[in-house]
């Protein structure tokens, strides 16, 4: 039954595909490449999840390294609007929501800013990706990152599917095989650093927390509680046994946790069981700018393999990342960050990993952040 809903489903795609879309939607092949000295206007769709933007932040980068005029315009997901709210580069910035009103309001708002690009970067939704830039942009090269599809359908969508190593390769690479695909040139993968700009506002309301809590930059680890896919938490009992080696070993080692508003009452329940002076809590009035802005500050992140650790990576802090076959792959390697990926024996949740495990990965990353520190002292102090 299954396999015959599949082909059902398959039909009616192809029935949308080449009865519908191919009357509404010219898009002839991609052949030359633009120059981006003549881009005034881009548009990126990136409508999925929070560390997928904070991955794509670099883009932003790079189009404006290009040529600083470009006015860049992002249709964002409810959850990636987060890592882009106060981005410096960014002209316009939606928040896709698929009610009909407000989705025909984004469609017409953006339509009249007259791109001459668009890249459809989400992951999953193509089909929608393609329909939106159509209707926004139905003269502008559409590009987007080529799927291992059997069908050739998306072809009418857009004008180009680059050709990458996709599920084979860092994410950022792929995305840029778009951009160099899009001005026919090789961009210096060492320019490309991703970048989270925080609210000020974020910034003091951390500054005094740190304050009161007697917590100073650099000097702290975060250890992240949350992951949204059940086989991405590492559940209360890793935790409280994890925290009790921790402070057994590292007496004088402050620890911040950061959790979602969903899962405060864990991270209540874990610090009662632990009962240790060097463990703090956000407050409750907290949301994801303070977690930025508190993860900014961290000397290292200990936390499964969520949007957090793409932020960490973002400012340079080291990352221990609790991983699983189920989701973890090469996609998701953090940019030009220092990490260790303590991967599940199995193809199973991440709350088999043993506490121990992770606590010798973290006594080794706290080590290195020492030598590295007395190094720097050293230079400090000599000069040199």
């Amino acid at each position: 039954m299954k396999q015959v809903l599949k082909q059902l489903e398959y039909a009616l795609k192809v029935l949308l595909y080449k009865g519908v879309l191919t009357k509404l939607f010219r898009n002839p092949p991609f052949k030359e490449p633009l120059n981006p000295k003549d881009v005034k206007r881009i548009l990126i769709l990136r409508r999925d999840m929070l560390g997928d933007m904070v991955i794509t932040t670099w883009l932003f980068r790079a189009l404006q390294d290009l040529n600083p005029r470009t006015e860049i315009d992002v249709i964002a997901s409810k959850r990636g609007i987060g890592a882009i709210r106060h981005h410096r580069r960014l002209s316009k910035v939606w928040v896709f929501n698929e009610s009909t009103g407000s989705a025909l309001k984004t469609l017409w708002q953006a339509r009249k800013r007259n791109y001459d690009a668009v890249l459809c970067l989400s992951l999953g939704g193509l089909t929608i990706d393609g329909i939106i830039a159509n209707v926004i942009a139905p003269h502008a090269p559409k590009l987007t990152i080529k799927q291992p599809k059997k069908h050739t359908l998306y072809q009418i969508l857009f004008n180009k599917e680059v050709e990458t190593n996709y599920m084979h390769e860092p994410l950022w690479r792929s995305q840029k095989s778009v951009l160099d695909t899009l001005f026919g040139i090789d961009y210096p993968e060492e320019k490309i650093q991703q970048e989270i700009f925080t609210d000020e506002h974020a910034e003091r309301r951390v500054e005094a927390f740190l304050r009161a809590h007697r917590l100073e930059q650099e000097q702290y680890l975060v250890l992240n509680l949350s992951a949204r896919m059940p086989y991405r938490r590492w559940g209360k009992e890793n935790f409280i046994t994890f925290l009790k080696l921790l402070t057994q070993a590292h007496p004088d080692l402050k620890i911040v946790l950061t959790s979602t508003a969903d899962e405060r009452t864990l991270a209540q329940e874990i610090c009662q069981s632990v009962q240790s002076e060097n463990i703090v809590m956000l407050p409750e009035t907290f949301g994801l700018e303070e977690i930025i802005v508190i993860t900014k500050h961290a000397k290292l992140l200990v936390s499964p393999d969520t949007a957090n650790v793409h932020i960490a990576a973002t400012f340079g802090v080291p990352s221990v990342i609790l991983c699983t076959p189920i989701s973890s792959n090469i996609m998701w390697t953090p940019l030009k960050a220092h990490f260790i990926n303590i991967y599940t024996d199995l193809h199973e949740p991440i709350s088999t990993i043993m506490p121990q495990r992770v606590m010798t990965h973290v006594a080794q990353m706290l080590a290195q952040h020492q030598a590295s520190a007395n190094i720097q002292k050293t230079r400090a102090l000599t000069g040199k």
